[in-house]
């Protein structure tokens, strides 16, 4: 994979941006499980993977309008596609996407200190059709 610089995530509800995060982490991680039988002579076992999941956990993420948005979504289970990727004058660059995917809302915590907007930490697990692309 090439180098991600500066990517951010983004947000969306059935097509239309609603949020996104400058400070984010996309984890993936393999299920493994053994292949081999005692039949063989082997002395050390053989693995394969099994199941991709992936989950990402994000920091100060505004969001655009309503937070109910989130709310109902993260209530009702409804997935939200993420789009992870670079930014130019505040939209996503359609080119410089490098991951995709439909996630759950599971955990959302707002940061409103006196005077300034609310941000918001989440969490996200995989729901479907994640994958890597243009890179």
């Amino acid at each position: 994979m090439g180098v991600i610089n500066g990517s951010d995530l983004f947000v969306f509800m059935n097509g239309s941006p609603i949020a996104h995060a400058t400070s984010h982490r996309l984890s993936v991680r393999a299920e493994t499980g053994l292949t081999t039988t005692g039949a063989n002579e082997e002395k050390f076992v053989t693995r394969t993977v099994f199941f991709l999941d992936a989950n990402v956990s994000c920091e100060g993420m505004m969001v655009y309008g309503d937070i109910e948005l989130l709310r109902n979504a993260m209530i009702l289970g409804q997935p939200l596609t993420l789009d992870f990727g670079e930014q130019i004058a505040g939209a996503l660059d359609e080119s410089k996407i490098y991951a995709t995917g439909n996630f759950l809302l599971i955990h959302l915590e707002e940061s409103a200190q006196d005077g300034d907007n609310a941000t918001y930490n989440a969490h996200f697990e995989h729901a479907s059709g994640f994958q890597y692309v243009n890179v």
